[in-house]
């Protein structure tokens, strides 16, 4: 089996973003499980205008550099199924991205991960700044992709139900392979404690919210609303993310809300283990990952009981309706004030987020790729 993975999303000044996060942690895994079994991996490296130095395991792999402009290739493939890739990579058995963008390459057998359609759902949940980026994505790359692809992988049973709906392509095209999570090691109170005094957030008592970009879909207005009518005294929200939050403006300056932004996985895990608690009700998610990293480091969640989220965390986690002030807000004081509720929902994070591992990730990728192959 000879697979190459698109790994331009490693070399782009856009890192940082999921797709790049998991990435990182899928790569090295997969790569093994392809080697180990006699095949080849290689990693294809589409150049744009802004580029840093990928993440250092990239060093031992066999990257292929591809010299053209992006935006110019995607066209001609979309528009005029030129250039086939087959030409220049004739050592190919299936090709893998990770996002929008698929070359044509008649030799091989193409996949296609699909993370969420959310932007041809509800565009209205995104900021206007964003929207020349989302109608290239989604509406001008993504249709024809989904169709040029021989297998999708969707992130959720609900993103898979997502397309079938939307697409109206077969359901057996598409197989579910949920994202990976860490699960951390418990920083020591000295480490946690440091780390927090650089946000500012020392001797306090926080809910935590990781929203991971500050827009619309991510409910950010009407959960604070709801913090302040649960009126925890002495209790503040943080909300981590990334993005222009000026659209918050009247209520970012207020005393007991806190906008941060993290650069590490240390302080990731800081912000999430320093908590009473964690809060993500998003409108509409492909998957959820916040929610899988709160559990993996152990903390009670309080989450919305639609789209993926339901399928990872009912059960498990405090569900609530997303669009329900009143619902949220009692959620908030219920899990603040039962103590012997908030242990409870701990334990079930910590059990729920043994089912999602990279290994498995990987694993499950790998037979995407042999039943492919073997079809």
């Amino acid at each position: 089996m000879r697979v190459m993975f698109d790994s331009s999303a490693l070399f782009h000044a856009s890192r940082g973003g999921g797709v790049y996060n998991y990435l990182l942690k899928l790569l090295p895994l997969l790569s093994v499980k392809v080697t180990c079994d006699g095949g080849r991996m290689s990693f294809l490296h589409l150049h744009s205008r802004k580029e840093f130095q990928p993440p250092d395991f990239m060093n031992a792999m066999d990257v292929r550099n591809f010299y053209f402009p992006v935006k110019l290739l995607n066209r001609l493939w979309i528009k005029y199924e030129i250039p086939d890739m087959s030409l220049f990579y004739k050592d190919v058995d299936i090709f893998h991205s990770p996002h929008f963008s698929l070359p044509v390459m008649s030799k091989a057998k193409k996949i296609l991960t699909v993370n969420d359609i959310t932007y041809l759902r509800h565009p209205e949940y995104f900021h206007e700044a964003g929207k020349k980026l989302n109608e290239y994505g989604y509406n001008f790359l993504l249709p024809t992709n989904i169709r040029r692809a021989d297998r999708i992988i969707a992130i959720s049973e609900f993103t898979k139900s997502d397309i079938i709906e939307y697409f109206k392509i077969p359901e057996e095209k598409i197989s579910v392979v949920h994202i990976g999570c860490d699960i951390p090691l418990k920083l020591t109170p000295e480490e946690r404690s440091s780390i927090l005094a650089g946000f500012g957030l020392i001797g306090t008592e926080y809910i935590y919210f990781p929203a991971g970009t500050l827009e619309p879909r991510k409910n950010i207005r009407l959960t604070i609303e709801a913090f302040k009518k649960a009126g925890i005294k002495g209790m503040k929200m943080v909300i981590s993310g990334i993005g222009d939050y000026s659209w918050l403006d009247r209520i970012a300056g207020v005393d007991n809300i806190q906008i941060v932004r993290w650069e590490n996985e240390n302080q990731k895990n800081a912000l999430f283990q320093g908590a009473a608690f964690v809060v993500y009700p998003s409108l509409y998610e492909g998957f959820g990952m916040p929610v899988v990293e709160a559990m993996g480091n152990g903390k009670a969640v309080l989450t919305s009981n639609t789209t993926s989220l339901k399928e990872i965390a009912d059960g498990y986690a405090h569900m609530v309706n997303p669009e329900d002030e009143e619902g949220i807000s009692q959620g908030v004081k219920r899990i603040y004030e039962d103590i012997d509720y908030r242990n409870d929902l701990e334990m079930k994070s910590t059990v729920r987020a043994e089912d999602f591992t990279w290994e498995k990730m990987a694993s499950q990728t790998y037979d995407v790729y042999k039943r492919l192959l073997s079809s």
